[in-house]
């Protein structure tokens, strides 16, 4: 693994969920069982009013960004603002038929989801082609070698807790920057146990011998009772009466159009606690409401929150071999 610094942290960035239908099939996901999808023009006029309060980075992602259609010129408008361009992936944009369309931006970030250190595993359990592991490593070399930064997302299960320890031997594995693993909510979380835990916890204190950075999601993962684990309780009793700085510097736009604190929000609450819908609100008034929203100590109760990574990051497991 390569150690570099990530250039979104820090700044301002939107994460925009450009559709909901996807060509994978993931169990712990819900969005791909709606049929959401954003339209270009709106999106466009996001951006552009983004420019123009300095926003700094536009992160693309839902349902395989790169199959939506108009995907490639609102790549070009972010570029031609100036704007960092980043995305998350389940591998499909850095397959050949993308490659054209890669090379011609400036990429910052770049988030790719493996749960699995085999990738035909992986493949199956998303229900996902099986892309090649060398074909990826090629890629991001390429990003890489033009200043990249790579990122692996990993979705922390009983079923990969065992398995942690074979990812540093994927192909691509020398040109990542941080490996993120997020502890599953919902139905799987149900199968934890203290031993599968414990199982997770000694693969990892194994591979920082060797210099390996990463860091896990959810507050106390290693520390909570083992039936919050299970419930995926900790997040709730972790936020309760603290204050958020995630939502000060980031949006996320889901598929519907809602424009939200951050993209760690219950899918039930997201009407809840949005600030206005692309489709039938000027982006300008949305970005005006945000702002009254923030300078009125929005969502302090934390409803709907699900504890995202650098949300009361003293409160999380951050494990680092550097």
């Amino acid at each position: 693994m390569r150690h570099l610094t990530d250039p979104v942290a820090g700044g301002t960035v939107c994460y925009l969920s450009l559709q909901n239908p996807c060509n994978a099939s993931c169990p712990m996901c819900l969005s791909w069982r709606d049929n959401s999808t954003l339209q270009g023009l709106p999106v466009a006029e996001l951006i552009r009013e983004l420019a123009r309060q300095h926003w700094d980075t536009i992160m693309f992602t839902g349902g395989e960004f790169v199959t939506f259609p108009g995907a490639a010129e609102l790549l070009a408008v972010v570029q031609e603002l100036r704007m960092n361009i980043g995305f998350i992936t389940n591998g499909t944009a850095l397959t050949s038929q993308y490659r054209a369309l890669l090379a011609r931006l400036q990429i910052r970030k770049v988030i790719l989801s493996r749960d699995f250190p085999d990738a035909g595993q992986h493949a199956q359990w998303r229900q996902l082609p099986e892309f090649s592991d060398a074909d990826i490593r090629d890629v991001l070399t390429r990003l890489a070698d033009d200043g990249t930064y790579v990122q692996v997302n990993t979705v922390l299960m009983p079923s990969n807790a065992d398995r942690l320890a074979d990812f540093p031997d994927v192909e691509f594995w020398p040109v990542v920057d941080a490996w993120h693993l997020i502890p599953v909510k919902g139905p799987i979380a149900r199968g934890w146990s203290d031993a599968l835990r414990a199982a997770a916890r000694r693969a990892l204190d194994s591979l920082r011998v060797n210099g390996l950075t990463y860091f896990v999601v959810g507050p106390s993962f290693f520390h909570a009772p083992i039936e919050d684990v299970r419930a995926s309780r900790p997040t709730e009793q972790a936020v309760r009466g603290r204050t958020c700085q995630v939502e000060r510097s980031q949006i996320y736009v889901d598929a519907s159009g809602e424009v939200l604190p951050c993209n760690s929000i219950a899918w039930e609450c997201r009407k809840t606690v949005g600030f206005g819908n692309l489709n039938n609100t000027a982006p300008a008034d949305i970005l005006r409401r945000r702002a009254l929203a923030l300078a009125t100590n929005h969502n302090a109760a934390r409803v709907g929150c699900h504890a995202c990574d650098p949300l009361n990051m003293l409160h999380n497991d951050i494990v680092s071999g550097q």
